[in-house]
Protein backbone atom coordinates (compact mmCIF):
# COMPACT_ATOMS: atom_id res chain seq x y z
CA UNK A 1 0.00 0.00 0.00
CA UNK A 2 2.48 2.73 1.00
CA UNK A 3 3.82 1.81 -2.67
CA UNK A 4 0.94 2.85 -3.98
CA UNK A 5 0.64 5.74 -2.55
CA UNK A 6 4.34 6.91 -3.35
CA UNK A 7 3.45 6.41 -7.08
CA UNK A 8 -0.02 8.31 -6.95
CA UNK A 9 2.08 11.30 -5.18
CA UNK A 10 4.88 11.17 -7.92
CA UNK A 11 2.39 11.09 -11.30
CA UNK A 12 -0.01 13.42 -9.77
CA UNK A 13 2.25 16.38 -8.14
CA UNK A 14 3.46 18.00 -11.08
CA UNK A 15 -0.10 18.01 -12.21
CA UNK A 16 -1.26 19.57 -9.00
CA UNK A 17 1.51 21.88 -9.05
CA UNK A 18 0.65 23.08 -13.11
CA UNK A 19 -2.59 23.13 -12.15
CA UNK A 20 -2.23 25.94 -9.46
CA UNK A 21 0.52 27.86 -11.70
CA UNK A 22 -2.59 27.98 -13.92
CA UNK A 23 -4.35 29.48 -11.74
CA UNK A 24 -2.13 31.89 -10.11
CA UNK A 25 -1.12 32.71 -14.11
CA UNK A 26 -4.92 33.41 -15.01
CA UNK A 27 -5.36 35.40 -11.83
CA UNK A 28 -2.14 38.02 -12.97
CA UNK A 29 -2.90 37.86 -16.87
CA UNK A 30 -6.73 36.87 -17.85
CA UNK A 31 -5.84 35.70 -21.27
CA UNK A 32 -6.98 32.78 -23.50
CA UNK A 33 -3.68 31.19 -22.96
CA UNK A 34 -3.67 31.07 -19.52
CA UNK A 35 -7.29 30.18 -19.48
CA UNK A 36 -6.33 27.46 -21.29
CA UNK A 37 -4.06 26.56 -19.21
CA UNK A 38 -5.91 26.30 -15.77
CA UNK A 39 -8.94 24.92 -17.01
CA UNK A 40 -6.24 21.95 -19.12
CA UNK A 41 -4.74 21.09 -15.90
CA UNK A 42 -7.32 21.65 -13.95
CA UNK A 43 -9.40 18.86 -15.69
CA UNK A 44 -6.34 16.32 -15.49
CA UNK A 45 -6.76 17.20 -11.81
CA UNK A 46 -10.33 16.37 -11.80
CA UNK A 47 -9.87 12.87 -14.04
CA UNK A 48 -7.19 11.82 -10.81
CA UNK A 49 -10.35 12.39 -8.64
CA UNK A 50 -12.10 10.57 -10.63
CA UNK A 51 -10.38 7.89 -10.44
CA UNK A 52 -9.40 7.99 -6.68
CA UNK A 53 -13.43 7.99 -6.35
CA UNK A 54 -13.35 5.05 -8.88
CA UNK A 55 -11.25 3.41 -6.35
CA UNK A 56 -12.92 3.94 -3.44
CA UNK A 57 -16.26 2.53 -4.74
CA UNK A 58 -17.91 5.37 -5.07
CA UNK A 59 -18.47 5.27 -8.68
CA UNK A 60 -17.67 1.65 -9.50
CA UNK A 61 -19.41 0.00 -12.01
CA UNK A 62 -20.37 2.92 -14.04
CA UNK A 63 -18.59 3.37 -17.48
CA UNK A 64 -19.40 7.06 -18.22
CA UNK A 65 -16.92 7.55 -15.66
CA UNK A 66 -13.77 5.64 -17.00
CA UNK A 67 -14.39 7.32 -20.09
CA UNK A 68 -14.83 10.88 -19.06
CA UNK A 69 -12.00 10.29 -16.83
CA UNK A 70 -9.43 9.14 -19.82
CA UNK A 71 -10.57 11.79 -22.36
CA UNK A 72 -10.62 14.68 -19.47
CA UNK A 73 -6.86 13.20 -18.73
CA UNK A 74 -6.19 13.58 -22.27
CA UNK A 75 -7.85 17.02 -23.60
CA UNK A 76 -6.79 18.55 -20.00
CA UNK A 77 -3.19 17.72 -20.57
CA UNK A 78 -3.35 18.81 -24.47
CA UNK A 79 -4.74 22.02 -23.89
CA UNK A 80 -2.82 22.70 -20.86
CA UNK A 81 0.06 22.48 -22.62
CA UNK A 82 -0.51 23.93 -25.73
CA UNK A 83 -1.75 27.21 -23.53
CA UNK A 84 1.36 26.93 -21.81
CA UNK A 85 3.09 26.96 -25.29
CA UNK A 86 1.02 29.81 -26.54
CA UNK A 87 1.85 31.61 -23.03
CA UNK A 88 5.45 31.08 -23.24
CA UNK A 89 5.97 32.08 -26.97
CA UNK A 90 3.98 35.12 -26.25
CA UNK A 91 5.11 36.39 -23.30
CA UNK A 92 8.69 38.88 -24.27
CA UNK A 93 11.56 38.20 -22.29
CA UNK A 94 12.15 42.28 -21.65
CA UNK A 95 12.22 43.74 -18.59
CA UNK A 96 9.25 46.22 -17.88
CA UNK A 97 12.25 48.60 -16.86
CA UNK A 98 14.06 48.42 -20.01
CA UNK A 99 10.68 49.17 -22.35
CA UNK A 100 11.35 51.51 -24.82
CA UNK A 101 9.05 54.97 -24.18
CA UNK A 102 9.50 56.45 -27.22
CA UNK A 103 10.86 59.88 -28.84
Amino acid sequence: MPLYVLWTVLITAPDLALAIIGLLLFRRERTVATTLVALGFTAVVASYVLEWADMAAITRFQPWVFALRYWALIAGRFVGVAGLLWHTLRVTTASPNNRWRGP
